[in-house]
């Protein structure tokens, strides 16, 4: 009898610590909008999991979930918790992809650049981000490097989103989770 109630209690036990860890691991996340249509339909509860640091590999081409990267559309990049975004990551640090119709590497830290007027016009909100800088101060041909991993993220539906095509990149440090 006595070992019957210690299996009861160590079973109790370590499923409630699981289900804690598990709280402290997954988010849960309601769709607001079809940019995600067909994978994601608007009012759907998502599942994710909450992320780490250095996460490149895990998040390509997965749904992440994100802070809005520039705040409350503005042209600053700052973390407003109050907007958050959900779209698929479709590049990592260290690819390239097309922000606003120029192809650009996604930097990665430690990544270094010439910040002369040509990768300004690529970076300066990345740049101003990092460093709280603007125009000249930053834009002066010395060399910039990063401190930050950067992301691309673009929505399911392409025709209808809003994403990363149209106001840029994502720091890692925005990603709250992925699916």
């Amino acid at each position: 009898m006595k070992l019957r109630a210690y299996i009861i209690i160590t079973l109790c036990l370590l499923l409630s610590s699981s289900a804690l860890l598990l709280l402290h691991k997954v988010e849960l996340v309601r769709i607001q909008d079809n940019s995600m249509y067909p994978t994601l339909d608007s009012g759907d509860l998502i599942a994710t999991w909450k992320t780490g640091s250095n996460v490149c590999e895990t998040l390509k081409d997965r749904i992440i979930v994100f802070y809005f990267p520039l705040g409350n559309y503005g042209d600053k990049i700052y973390k407003s918790q109050d907007i958050v975004y959900i779209k698929r990551c479709t590049g990592c640090p260290g690819d390239t992809a097309t922000v606003s119709g120029r192809t650009v590497v996604l930097p990665y830290k430690g990544y270094r650049i010439k910040a002369n007027d040509s990768t300004c016009k690529l970076y300066e909100k990345v740049m101003v981000y990092e460093t709280e800088q603007y125009g000249k101060t930053i834009c002066n041909d010395s060399l910039f490097t990063f401190s930050e991993n950067y992301y691309y993220a673009i929505g399911d539906n392409s025709s209808v989103s809003f994403d990363s095509r149209h106001w840029g990149l994502i720091p890692e440090s925005f990603i709250i989770s992925y699916k």
